[in-house]
């Protein structure tokens, strides 16, 4: 698989913010994934995804794709750190072309990676439970569930919290 990992800087590269920008919506707007990736399930708009993209560096926020050597984004993960709240897997998202191809595993064991060479010991995550295969990724590799909050979608849908820790 020519498959690459590699951080997006959109806020201070132009080539990334073009990349970056429609694989963003393609990703997070396709119907299979909006209602994973959306409280509200809504689609994101482009003018929103642009302002997100031009502060995300002083938000500790960063983006990492999964690409061919072609160039074609696949997945898409956001990650946070807070030297308070800690590191977080804020959002993962996969085309629906690469789904159950180990994309967006190789996206969370990175975020994983990053996070312990970073000297954080431990990265949380979110994920609505109804989302059974991100539930069983997340589990497989090593995360465990550390609490829910009820009724956080747009249609009722449950929200699990939980927390991979190393160190």
């Amino acid at each position: 698989m020519d498959l690459t990992i590699r951080e997006c800087k959109p806020q201070s590269s132009v080539d990334d913010l073009t990349a970056l920008v429609p694989a963003y919506l393609a990703i997070w707007n396709h119907p299979d994934n909006l209602p994973f990736l959306s409280f509200t399930r809504l689609a994101f708009t482009e003018p929103q995804v642009r302002e997100w993209f031009s502060a995300h560096e002083a938000a500790g926020v960063r983006f990492f794709v999964a690409q061919r050597e072609s160039g074609a984004i696949g997945a898409l993960a956001i990650t946070r750190e807070n030297p308070v709240e800690g590191f977080e897997l804020w959002g993962l998202g996969v085309a629906p072309e690469r789904k159950r191809s180990g994309w967006g595993r190789r996206l969370v064991r990175h975020g994983i990676e990053f996070a312990e060479g970073a000297g954080y010991r431990a990265v949380t995550t979110q994920v609505f439970a109804n989302n059974a295969p991100m539930l069983r990724l997340l589990l497989d590799e090593g995360f465990l569930p550390v609490r829910m909050d009820h009724h956080r979608g747009a249609a009722g849908e449950d929200m699990m919290h939980l927390a991979v820790y190393f160190g």
